[in-house]
C-alpha cells in the first residue's frame, strides 16, 4: 500500500506537484514565425517613384539670378512705381543690393556729404530707423572733400554719426544717376519696394517717422 500511494503522488510528466500542467514560459506559437510571408517586407514598403522629388519642387533656373520683386520688371524712379535695382557697395567693403530689401522698409537719403541738408539727416536717421524697425542708409555720392568716396570715408562717416549703413558707389558705372541730382534726395520706400516718397533737400526727422509710421 505504501508503494501504491507514492505512485499515486508522483506528478505526470512535465508536470508540478501541485498538480497543474507544465507550460513553457515563452510558447513556440508567440515567437515570430520565420515562415510566415508576411514577416518579410512587401514590394509596397519600399519607396516608390512618388517618394523622390518631382521636378516642381527643384529651384528653377531662375533661381540662381538676382531676386526680382513682384513688379519690379516695370521699375522706376518717382513716386509709385517699384524701385530700380541698385547695387552698391557698404563701408565694410561687403554689397548691397536694393532689391534684396524685399519685406523691409526702407529709406535711402543720396546727396553729397558736404550738403548740409545730407549732414542733418545723417544726425537722426539711424534712430528712426531702429524706432520703425526699417533699414534706413546714408548714401554718398561724394564725400566731404568733394571726392569719390571710397570705404575709409564712408567707414569714418559712419563711425562718427553712429550709422549702421553708409553706401556708395564703387563702380565706374554712374549707378545713381538715376537717384540724384544737385540736391540731397531721401527716398521712402514700403516693404514691397514701392516707392512712397522723394523728399528734395531738407528731410526732417518727424517727417520720416511719420511716413514710415504709416506704411
Amino acid at each position: 500500500m505504501i508503494w501504491i500511494f507514492a505512485l499515486a503522488c508522483t506528478p505526470p510528466d512535465g508536470g508540478f506537484s501541485s498538480g497543474g500542467n507544465g507550460t513553457d514560459p515563452f510558447p513556440n506559437d508567440t515567437s515570430p514565425d520565420v515562415d510566415d510571408s508576411d514577416s518579410t517586407p512587401d514590394s509596397d514598403s519600399t519607396p516608390d517613384s512618388d517618394s523622390t522629388p518631382d521636378s516642381d519642387s527643384a529651384p528653377d533656373s531662375d533661381s540662381g539670378g538676382p531676386f526680382v520683386p513682384p513688379g519690379g520688371e516695370d521699375c522706376g524712379y518717382t513716386a509709385g512705381d517699384i524701385a530700380c535695382n541698385v547695387t552698391l557697395t557698404t563701408q565694410s567693403g561687403g554689397e548691397f543690393a536694393l532689391w534684396e530689401m524685399y519685406g523691409t522698409k526702407t529709406v535711402l537719403v543720396v546727396g553729397n556729404a558736404w550738403n548740409s541738408d545730407w549732414i542733418a539727416a545723417s544726425l537722426w536717421l539711424q534712430s528712426v530707423g531702429n524706432a520703425q524697425g526699417a533699414y534706413v542708409a546714408m548714401v554718398m555720392n561724394q564725400d566731404a572733400n568733394y571726392a569719390q568716396p571710397d570705404t575709409s570715408s564712408a567707414t569714418s562717416w559712419a563711425q562718427a554719426y553712429n550709422l549702421d549703413n553708409v553706401l556708395f558707389d564703387a563702380s565706374e558705372d554712374d549707378v545713381l544717376d538715376p537717384w540724384f541730382s544737385s540736391q540731397t534726395k531721401t527716398y521712402i520706400l514700403d516693404a514691397n519696394l514701392e516707392i512712397d516718397s522723394i523728399i528734395t533737400g531738407y528731410v526732417g526727422e518727424e517727417q520720416v517717422d511719420d511716413k514710415l509710421k504709416a506704411l
